[in-house]
């Protein structure tokens, strides 16, 4: 995306953050935040991510989203401590592998503030491992699928072809005893 793209989704965002304020949805109001927040992070503009979170009143801090991103704002700030304690709070609401991915991402960009470069590298390490072993289960899942399906195809087809068989067996079978009667008549008869 470049500049004028993000500039766009901004305005079409705070526009959608006034209306879900105005209407009092919740929902799309927490989204529209975290989707601004995003955008504030992935363009460097710390000042809007700090308008964002502290000028406007956002009451959005339960979700673990919000947590890493005051985690994130004050380390900006240089305020470790407070970092540290919305970071806490969010690892225990991390539920699954995606949002520990998450949080170790946000522990490595919080640890590179810090200037602990051993630790924001370990981190990152766990990031992608995370990321690593997730995409590998995902592109797994076809493979066995089709394997599964393979198989399930080969034992039908096996089926099928045993049961051909047996026919093949018992019109060969009745054509031997027809030939077998036709020859002991014929032997019986001296035609």
């Amino acid at each position: 995306m470049n500049t004028k793209q993000f500039d766009s989704a901004e305005t079409l965002l705070r526009e959608v953050l006034e209306w879900a304020e105005m209407n009092s949805d919740k929902n799309t109001y927490s989204k529209c935040v975290r989707l601004l927040a995003s955008i504030y992070e992935d363009t460097g503009n710390t000042k809007g991510l700090k308008d964002l979170l502290l000028n406007e009143g956002v009451t959005v801090t339960g979700n673990l989203k919000m947590l890493q991103y005051y985690a994130y704002l004050a380390a900006l700030g240089g305020d470790f401590r407070k970092s540290e304690d919305y970071m806490q709070k969010s690892w225990m609401k991390a539920r699954t592998s995606k949002d520990s991915a998450f949080l170790y991402y946000r522990e490595y960009t919080i640890d590179k503030l810090k200037g602990d470069f051993e630790e924001a590298l370990k981190n990152h390490e766990r990031y992608f491992y995370i990321q690593d072993t997730t995409v590998r289960a995902e592109l797994q899942q076809p493979i066995i699928s089709a394997q599964k399906d393979f198989y399930k195809n080969e034992a039908i087809y096996n089926t099928l072809l045993v049961k051909l068989n047996r026919e093949k067996l018992l019109i060969i079978s009745i054509a031997s005893i027809i030939v077998f009667v036709l020859m002991a008549v014929l032997h019986i008869f001296r035609i």
